[in-house]
């Protein structure tokens, strides 16, 4: 008897189901669900959303589905390891200054706010000046997630 010749069953690109992958075998092959799917790889594999699952993400982070996967982020004024240990407030206040010149920049969690200085009138975020009148209103600016607002003290 002479050498036989395996045929490639996995060039025909219908024999497993939808999303499976094929792997051929001597005289024979199978059909597997890639990872992040789940099915019968024969009949075809769905995407599973990795977010339903308790702890897909580090605390306070984000989980977004992916086909084959998940992406875990850090909402806007928050920073650390989204995958592992979590996502905790960012002191913008404490790296450069957000705010302009001469205002006050206190931390908020997930934000900041920017106030001129008692005796000082202005934009918070741009420059607070000086003043030698009596001035009873301070602007005060607040940004909450990439947004900025602005509120009148008297």
């Amino acid at each position: 008897m002479k050498g036989t010749t395996d045929i490639d069953e996995c060039s025909n690109p219908n024999v497993c189901g939808q999303n499976a992958l094929c792997q051929n075998t001597p005289g024979n092959y199978t059909c597997v669900c890639p990872e992040g799917f789940f099915g019968n790889p024969f009949d075809g594999c769905v995407d599973i959303d990795e977010c339903e699952h308790p702890n897909a993400c580090g605390p306070g982070a984000t989980c977004r589905n992916v086909v084959g996967g998940r992406e875990c982020y850090c909402p806007p004024g928050y920073e650390g390891d989204a995958y592992t240990t979590g996502c905790g407030d960012m002191d913008e206040c404490s790296r450069t200054n957000p705010c302009g010149r001469n205002a006050h920049c206190t931390n908020l969690e997930g934000s900041f706010k920017c106030a001129c200085p008692p005796g000082f009138i202005g934009d918070p975020m741009t420059d607070c000046t000086g003043s030698c009148f009596n001035h009873t209103t301070k602007n005060v600016y607040i940004l909450v997630n990439k947004s900025l607002f602005a509120e009148t003290n008297t």
